[in-house]
């Protein structure tokens, strides 16, 4: 290999062998409960950490206030949802849940 490349791949931080590399240093612990209001509730399949938030109607996701979904006809969202068993949901009645899977765990 041409010396100027040798010298640019040191440069980006490129090593031969694990003897150049730095350590990181280590990550601290930081319990999940320490950072977000919450609890651990166990299940069948172990312990999960729950997050409880209520908005009220007039709360708003971008634009558009929570109290928007109640004025949709049931048959609009069973239309956007592509499943038709929803045009005789009562929407006053419905829960929305957000899972997170980020890896948090």
């Amino acid at each position: 290999m041409q010396p100027d490349v040798l010298q640019r791949l040191r440069e980006l931080g490129v090593v031969k062998g694990v003897h150049e590399l730095a350590t990181r240093p280590p990550r601290s612990e930081v319990a999940i409960e320490d950072l977000v209001s919450g609890h651990f509730r166990t299940t069948p399949h172990g312990q999960c950490f729950v997050v409880e938030e209520s908005y009220p109607l007039d709360h708003r996701h971008g634009a558009i206030p929570l109290a928007a979904f109640l004025e949709l006809s049931p048959h609009v969202v069973a239309q956007v949802a592509q499943d038709q068993a929803l045009t005789d949901v009562d929407l006053s009645l419905t829960c929305f849940l957000d899972t997170e899977t980020t890896g948090l765990s």
